[in-house]
């Protein structure tokens, strides 16, 4: 039974493909981090399973965002009481170019079109499920130190300049998701004045 302070916290980068092991394996690894080469999987019937990114475990598939809800709430939503849903870590990154200058760095249509198409998923699979997801955090706001790639992998909206005293730049992600809040929040000014925009 689930009690007020349960919820599911859901952090869908990307999409991975798990493969049962053909034998089991002798010893567990060390470390989660040198799990992945023996069950995750990223080609399938040949094809990779989406665009890659900067990141060799970072494939960009919205519709497994879509396919990762519904699996969750067929699972667990046995009595119509499936708890809020926070996503707490959604993007893709690019890989750190340090020939690039900044504003060559800021232009990410990549992940322009990953939030994109993983933020329409998440309206179709909210509308046709009925999810209640509770919060949507877009990963990162800013590029940042990752524990895996260091410096290497940028996450952000936000172009930080490592090399010139942490100097920050807008990236086109970041104006894509102002117009795109920006959007939401006029329609909803409208819905409530009963006007349609």
């Amino acid at each position: 039974m689930m009690m007020d302070e349960d919820m599911y916290v859901l952090s869908p980068n990307g999409s991975l493909l798990f493969e049962p092991l053909a034998k089991p394996l002798s010893s567990m690894p060390p470390k989660c981090s040198d799990c992945g080469p023996f069950f995750l999987k990223f080609i399938k019937d040949g094809l990779p399973i989406g665009e890659s990114t900067g990141s060799s475990w970072l494939y960009i598939v919205p519709w497994g965002f879509n396919s990762l809800l519904k699996f969750i709430n067929d699972k667990f939503n046995t009595l119509n009481n499936l708890p809020p849903i926070y996503i707490t870590e959604n993007g893709c990154d690019q890989q750190n170019d340090p020939m690039q200058a900044p504003y060559q760095a800021c232009k990410d249509h990549q992940r322009v079109g990953y939030f994109k198409d993983h933020l329409a998923f998440l309206l179709k699979t909210i509308k046709e499920e009925n999810i209640k997801i509770e919060s949507y955090f877009a990963w990162s706001f800013c590029d940042n130190f990752e524990w895996y790639d260091g410096y290497r992998s940028r996450f952000g909206i936000y172009y930080i300049d490592f090399k010139n005293d942490l100097k920050q730049h807008a990236k086109d992600s970041s104006m894509w998701f102002a117009r795109f809040l920006l959007k939401k929040i006029k329609q909803e000014e409208n819905t409530e004045d009963n006007t349609v925009v």
